[in-house]
């Protein structure tokens, strides 16, 4: 499996021309960086945020030890509905450049993610993302992200099988990794050029592991 790492010692420059090639909008993405780096340094800002984050619940079936959610009890746990979501994307699209799946929760706990994703397809927005543990990404999940244009998915994988299994439980190494291959595999099969797959992990459990950890996942 042949999938796009990102780790502090790459070549930034590199990291970020990748990310242009990428964008549905080179024009509108080069404002955007201009934006994003220089105006709080010119105390300069829009009506509207840069980039919003999008949490579809506050759900997560896992306690990770380094999350918040293992020392602080969310008081009241919920889902976005449908009805929410459209609101929050008719006001925002044209005036936000990108927005993320992310948050308290596992956004694909919400039963109505792809419901989401089909509503997003030919919206106004520069880049669409999300960040999963990749327990719930099956079949048709995968097939909704590809033929609605989702531009990145970010799996969340801290540390090799042994911090992995004992982290993240009750998913396991080899069921990450076998889902991303299977990601990986039907974009090979539809001919799709996105989403872009992302690894990420806390640095905390990539201490001396850096170089076994990319050549598993690359």
């Amino acid at each position: 499996m042949k999938i796009n790492h990102d780790i502090k010692r790459q070549n930034k420059f590199l990291k970020e021309l990748r990310r242009w090639m990428l964008q549905r909008n080179v024009i509108g993405f080069a404002i955007n960086r201009f934006q994003w780096h220089f105006y709080p340094r010119l105390f300069m800002r829009k009506d509207y945020p840069l980039h919003i984050d999008i949490e579809t619940t506050s759900h997560c079936q896992m306690n990770c030890p380094m999350c918040f959610r293992a020392h602080k009890k969310i008081p009241k746990e919920g889902n976005m509905s449908f009805d929410t979501f459209r609101k929050i994307i008719d006001e925002i699209e044209g005036n936000v450049y990108s927005i993320k799946f992310t948050g308290r929760g596992e956004p694909l706990l919400n039963a109505k993610f792809p419901d989401f994703m089909r509503y997003l397809r030919g919206k106004k927005f520069g880049e669409i993302g999300m960040i999963t543990n990749g327990q719930f990404m099956n079949e048709t999940i995968m097939l909704s992200i590809i033929e609605n244009g989702l531009d990145f998915v970010s799996f969340s994988v801290d540390g090799l099988k042994s911090d992995y299994d004992r982290i993240r439980a009750p998913m396991t190494y080899e069921r990450i990794f076998s889902t991303v291959s299977a990601l990986h595999e039907m974009k090979k099969k539809l001919g799709a050029t996105k989403p872009l797959i992302r690894i990420t992990s806390v640095d905390k459990y990539m201490k001396g592991a850096e170089d076994e950890f990319i050549k598993q996942w690359a």
